[in-house]
């Protein structure tokens, strides 16, 4: 009878320890995916930008400064037919973005930046593709385009009449 017992309790450990180990599992499985939740979410965040609609809705002064980077030739020529190669090649649209700015919070820049900086691109359902970035000096006013193969800011023309307009609103 003693043999019986043992032969008993040995299965019953073997089932107990199964037990433990599939429960410790779900736990663990259940913390992967609430961190691979939190991992997603933290990433849409990051990918959330400022774009050229919520600019429009922001303070007078980075209207202006928007004004200045869309109505110069460079984003014009930039952009003159860049919505239907867009669509053409399977793509939704174009934007602007503001990526940095002297007063972030305000202008509800991504960043803070001692110039308001630009980038314009391309999007994509599933990715969006930077084609040119710009920067607008409030201190020179001086508007650049960003050349990535020099690693320079370029200067270019734009409507310097704007600058009356930018030098009259609120900083």
């Amino acid at each position: 009878m003693k043999k019986s017992n043992n032969s008993l309790i040995v299965p019953l450990i073997l089932v107990l320890i199964t037990m433990y180990s599939c429960q410790n599992n779900t736990k663990i499985n259940s913390q992967k995916t609430t961190i691979s939740a939190a991992t997603n979410e933290l990433k849409e965040l990051k990918r959330t930008k400022i774009d050229s609609n919520t600019i429009q809705k922001t303070t007078n002064r980075i209207n202006i400064v928007a004004k200045i980077l869309t109505t110069s030739p460079s984003f014009i020529d930039k952009t003159k037919g860049l919505n239907e190669a867009i669509i053409k090649n399977g793509g939704t649209s174009y934007g602007y973005t503001l990526e940095g700015s002297p007063s972030p919070e305000k202008d509800t820049a991504n960043s803070f930046s001692r110039t308001y900086d630009f980038s314009l691109h391309e999007s994509y359902t599933d990715h969006i593709t930077i084609i040119a970035k710009y920067t607008f000096d409030p201190l020179q006013q001086k508007l650049y385009i960003y050349d990535t193969a020099q690693d320079s800011l370029n200067p270019i023309p734009f409507d310097k009449k704007l600058l009356l307009e930018l030098n009259k609103s609120k900083k």
